[in-house]
């Protein structure tokens, strides 16, 4: 048992104010009032000084989680509520992507499992915060969302919000409205000055979205009775609004999910690729559990290249989707060229420059007999990383390590637009001669001879072209003309790993 001595127990429910003992048992209350020192007790805490009250509970919070995780994250901001006694906090919806699915929901559950408080959570109204159109609000409910809000923005429709009122009474939920008419809105505050005449709005509101800005990685400066000035833009973060700025593209990176940190991008996509349009792109500043082909670890360090994944539908046979792998492959090598690096492809999967890994493919296909459900490129960049571990450091660069310091964002809009046009050409037309010539054009090993690794044998044999299906075409020792298919085996340079 548990003795907590002499606090002063404030509790407005019973509207109780006196300074008391308190016994605990199986993390009960069992006894309130005076008590006298035993052997019996375990533990005593002297309460000399503190109120001892219930615990209290916040129904409007934002950890920020996911999407947003530099400003704040479950761990963070349960530990600062449990400092400031709050026990259990309702969690808003607006983060990226916006709880509005399964998926968003059971990671924000599965992480408030080591949370040191109760982490309920709160499902957006409408899907997309759009205004438009119901959530599932009953299956999110059995789910775990304990009520509803589309938190920062209001609902315009009437009807939406009267249906929306209707199921939360059917179901026994709270809503929770951002009410404001922006329309209504000229001057969002009181303070005014030249700037707020000038804009709208007000000085506060205007530091406001200066500070939101400088939290997102921007460096403005503030300059008194001047304003603001933006110093240096950062282009090199991975938010949608960089990445779609100049995005010269129809279908990928039209919707594009950003992470700060999460363990592969490949498994979310995986999880929400049937909810998501084609074209989605996840992308994380850092992967704790980025993979490569096999189940090998990828090393994808916060902020020093680029991990995304790229959900893919194609109507299609599951038999023509290997060729998917080297329309990525002949998409990021043809843009790394173009920008000025000589960047290799060795075949399938990998990109090289100067004979050392840069990037890598990994593609996971979801299936039936005679139709895909879903594809999922995987794409990972070493960008800036200048070290690597030891056990890869003799086959692995980056692209700053090789002397060629290119934005992130760019990169990523000049492979999501190259891929696009082949990847169109291939499902609308089949179409495989501009990925073939490309992948012929930068090869790093047609013309060489090279070892073909199938468990521990090991088969030296020289490379001689890739036919019309993407598969390679090699001579062996015995003068045999061989086709290797992709994933067969794995391929390792004579001198090393090229």
């Amino acid at each position: 048992m548990i003795l907590i001595k002499n606090g002063r127990i404030i509790d407005p429910h019973s509207k109780r104010d006196e300074v008391v003992d308190i016994v605990i048992r199986d993390n009960k209350i069992l006894k309130i009032g005076k008590c006298s020192l035993t052997d019996e007790y375990e533990k005593v805490i002297d309460a000399s000084g503190c109120i001892v009250a219930p615990g209290l509970i916040d129904v409007h919070v934002h950890f920020r989680d996911p999407g947003f995780t530099h400003k704040e994250d479950i761990e963070t901001g349960s530990k600062s509520a449990a400092k400031g006694g709050f026990t259990t906090v309702v969690c808003m919806a607006n983060t990226n992507p916006i709880v509005d699915n399964e998926e968003t929901l059971e990671y924000i559950k599965e992480k408030a499992k080591t949370s040191p408080i109760n982490v309920l959570q709160a499902c957006a109204i409408t899907k997309g915060f759009k205004g438009k159109e119901l959530v599932d609000m009953k299956y999110l409910k059995e789910c775990g969302a304990v009520g509803f809000t589309d938190d920062g923005l209001p609902i315009m429709d009437s009807d939406v919000i009267y249906n929306a009122m209707l199921k939360a009474k059917e179901l026994d939920v709270p809503l929770s409205f951002h009410e404001e008419d922006p329309f209504l809105i000229t001057v969002a505050g009181i303070n005014e000055g030249e700037i707020s005449k000038k804009l709208g709005i007000s000085r506060a509101a205007i530091w406001k979205h200066m500070k939101a800005l400088k939290e997102e990685g921007y460096n403005i400066e503030s300059v008194n009775r001047k304003g603001y000035r933006l110093i240096e833009d950062p282009e090199d973060l991975l938010t949608y609004q960089n990445i779609s700025h100049k995005l010269e593209t129809k279908i990928m990176g039209n919707n594009i999910v950003h992470f700060e940190t999460i363990d592969s991008t490949n498994d979310y996509a995986k999880k929400v690729a049937s909810q998501e349009p084609e074209g989605t792109v996840i992308i994380s500043e850092e992967q704790t559990k980025g993979k490569g082909r096999i189940g090998r670890q990828w090393h994808s360090k916060s902020k020093e290249g680029i991990w995304m994944s790229i959900i893919l539908k194609p109507n299609m046979i599951p038999q023509k989707a290997p060729f998917i792998t080297l329309i990525a492959g002949a998409s990021i090598a043809k843009v790394l060229n173009d920008l000025g690096v000589q960047a290799n492809i060795k075949w399938p999967n990998d990109i090289i420059i100067n004979n050392k890994k840069v990037a890598g493919i990994l593609t996971e296909l979801s299936a039936e007999i005679d139709r895909i459900n879903y594809i999922i490129l995987g794409i990972g960049i070493n960008v800036k990383t200048m070290e690597f571990s030891q056990e890869i450091s003799e086959i692995a660069t980056s692209l700053y390590k090789e002397g060629h310091k290119i934005s992130r964002v760019d990169i990523i809009r000049k492979i999501l637009k190259e891929f696009e046009n082949l990847y169109l050409q291939y499902i609308n037309k089949e179409l495989k001669e501009e990925t073939l010539d490309i992948c012929r054009q930068h090869s790093a090993i047609i013309g060489k001879d090279v070892y073909l690794i199938k468990g521990e044998e090991k088969e030296l044999v020289r490379c001689l072209d890739m036919n019309q299906e993407g598969n390679l075409v090699v001579r062996t020792k015995d003068n045999i003309i061989k086709e290797i298919i992709s994933g067969e085996v794995s391929i390792r340079g004579v001198k090393g790993y090229v």
